[in-house]
């Protein structure tokens, strides 16, 4: 077994959340292993491996320290999803407030009641309008990107 596998199992933290038929599942390390890139972030939907910005986003979010980004591999399970590239690995989410709220809840979940990094009722008070402010900042950054 490799050394980064040999961490992963042994500072990974159970992700569980479910709400609406939208299922979440899977691990992430504590904050204390982190890196500065998201590219061992592995996510899924329906089995399927995909890269998609929505849940690099709301993984961001959840996740401290700030600017790092955890060894992840998380599973989401959902009645209908879109494909919108021919080899499968983009979906569109029909409600991606709600998917986005339920992998920053979860995460969030993880690490407080296993770490308690975070106060359970941190995570009930946070609404979903922080998800809207956040997507508009991330417009923003990308428009500043293309055009530098």
């Amino acid at each position: 077994m490799c050394e980064i596998e040999e961490e992963f199992q042994s500072n990974s933290l159970g992700v569980n959340e479910e709400e609406d038929g939208i299922k979440l599942t899977g691990h992430i390390c504590k904050p204390t292993v982190n890196r500065g890139k998201s590219d061992m972030i592995y996510t899924f939907v329906n089995g399927r491996p995909i890269k998609d910005n929505l849940l690099i986003d709301a993984i961001r979010y959840a996740y401290q320290p700030v600017g790092r980004y955890p060894f992840a591999a998380l599973h989401l399970e959902i009645p209908y999803d879109q494909n919108v590239h021919p080899n499968k690995s983009e979906v569109r989410f029909q409600n991606k407030r709600l998917v986005y709220e339920i992998v920053r809840r979860g995460i969030i979940k993880a690490l407080s009641t296993r770490i308690g990094t975070f106060a359970a009722s941190d995570v009930e008070s946070q609404s979903i309008e922080e998800f809207d402010s956040q997507e508009q900042v991330n417009s923003k950054e990308e428009k500043i990107k293309r055009v530098l």
